[in-house]
């Protein structure tokens, strides 16, 4: 009687959990379809992968691939623009079901593992990567997948449970670096500690495996960098600190505004702190070896020294993760807070009852999905790229600074682009698309006395844009140097470097 009990009450946990998964899907999804256009900084660059894998099986791109195999069947269902967008919302409203497996797992109480789904399928920086970095948003959805079945095979090693955790670790090293960072942050240390002193000789084994798995992934990130993480990347660690502290701790701070995401980072941050401090507490539960990595992986998201003001800066990525953290932070400080309360005040029940309610008012009151950070496309601009069509002989070579209007240029006109010029491309073939808040007041100067005196034997550049000349303009090389010669030698120098973004 009792074991049918739990049955129908683990049915009805997961069946929570299922809607929570479809209301996140159905929210991000009329978020992201509202636009008719792809969304984010990156969005042209899914679509374009996505078109390319569904025509001719391969990537136009380098990149781990399992993202964009998970895509592809709403691509075709959908169309690209359609499907990757129900591909995304779907794929990241999904990490509330690992967070409830985690946070359950965690607390050893359902009520705090819906506290952990809710907090992650509200979250407004899982909803961010929806549009912006989707990749890794669909990474982060397969590490919480890694950690929930880790935390099984810590509790009980069985082959099947270490082989479920291989395989999702491998799953989410093809998806995207720093989820696959995540993972090894969290789950290794934990791993070691639990299962090198007490499991089975076979799975020592395994865990010798899954060392020299992450020594392979390394000898892969060295080989094809652009593929896999190696040990070039571990250059972002120096690159993501400063010396000027944000104590709020923001997602990104710019000059004018700043992106916080419900402060998900510092809620994450106070319960790791809450778990530690609970540990004084007399007769507290230990935390478990995967708790502590929580709590590391809080506090090094919370460093207020992280560098958010650069928005392609990895510290901006690693904020963006902190609801890996916070879901199962909250289950884990619960479950230690009913412990506490039980042996006082609450009985267990009760205090599941209220756990349960408090993941019910989460989706309540967590704010709705919002355009909080994310770019979107001006139609203007689709016009003017979509006018690039035709205007270039084949085989020409296209440079610009903007990542975006390269992957726009793509996937409008099928032209091949780059983002950096070279010393063998010929002049007479290469052409630089330059966008309006790349171009200087030198510049535009010089662009406008071109337009209105030509230069004999000097090609004229040809505007783009339907009602800003200086929108997005398209500059045959030789003029391109021709123009530069008349600039101040800052100015110069700055377009010598060609700074990309």
């Amino acid at each position: 009687m009792k074991l049918e009990r739990e049955k129908s009450i683990g049915f009805v946990a997961w069946l929570a959990v299922a809607t929570m998964v479809v209301w996140a899907t159905w929210a991000r999804a009329s978020q992201l379809c509202a636009d008719p256009y792809p969304v984010g900084v990156d969005g042209y660059y899914y679509v374009v992968q996505v078109r390319s894998l569904l025509a001719t099986g391969q990537l136009n791109y380098p990149a781990a691939p399992l993202a964009f195999f998970w895509l592809a069947p709403w691509a075709a269902l959908f169309g690209p623009v359609a499907g990757v967008k129900l591909g995304a919302a779907a794929g990241t409203a999904l990490a509330a079901a690992p967070a409830y497996a985690l946070g359950r797992r965690l607390s050893g109480a359902r009520g705090a593992g819906l506290v952990s789904a809710a907090l992650v399928a509200t979250s407004a920086s899982s909803q961010f990567l929806a549009a912006e970095f989707l990749k890794q948003g669909l990474g982060l959805t397969l590490a919480l997948v890694a950690l929930a079945t880790l935390a099984a095979a810590i509790e009980h090693p069985t082959r099947t449970r270490l082989t479920l955790a291989g395989l999702a670790f491998v799953a989410t090293f093809l998806t995207h670096k720093s989820s696959f960072a995540v993972v090894v942050l969290v789950g290794a240390p934990a791993a070691w500690l639990a299962l090198s002193a007490r499991a089975p000789r076979w799975a020592r084994r395994a865990l010798w495996a899954g060392a020299g798995l992450v020594v392979l992934v390394a000898l892969l990130g060295t080989l094809m960098p652009g593929r896999f993480p190696g040990p070039q990347d571990l250059r972002v660690v120096g690159e993501a600190f400063t010396t000027r502290a944000e104590w709020l701790l923001p997602a990104l701070a710019l000059p004018r505004y700043q992106v916080v995401f419900g402060h998900d980072a510092l809620v994450a941050l106070a319960l790791a702190l809450a778990a530690l401090a609970t540990r004084l507490v007399p007769g507290s539960r230990p935390l478990p070896p995967l708790g502590l990595g929580f709590v590391a992986l809080a506090l090094v998201i919370g460093l207020p020294w992280l560098d958010v003001h650069d928005v392609q800066g990895a510290a901006f990525r690693l904020r963006a993760a902190a609801f890996v953290a916070l879901g199962p932070l909250a289950a884990l400080v619960l479950a230690q807070l009913g412990a506490l309360l039980e042996e006082r005040l609450v009985d267990a029940r009760i205090f599941g009852m209220l756990a349960a309610l408090a993941a019910l008012t989460l989706l309540l009151v967590r704010p709705h999905p919002t355009n909080e950070g994310q770019s979107r496309t001006h139609p203007a601009l689709v016009a003017a790229v979509r006018a690039l069509d035709g205007a270039l002989p084949a085989g020409a070579t296209v440079i610009t600074q903007d990542r975006k209007v390269a992957f726009m240029a793509r996937w409008y006109a099928h032209q091949a682009m780059r983002l950096h010029p070279e010393a063998h491309d010929d002049p007479a073939r290469t052409y630089r698309l330059m966008p309006g808040f790349w171009i200087t007041k030198d510049l535009r100067a010089a662009l406008a006395a071109l337009r209105t005196t030509p230069v004999p034997d000097v090609a004229p550049v040809r505007d783009l844009h339907p009602f800003d000349e200086d929108g997005l303009v398209l500059v045959p090389e030789a003029t391109f140097r021709y123009l530069l010669a008349q600039l101040p030698p800052a100015t110069q120098r700055y377009y010598a470097s060609w700074p990309t973004t």
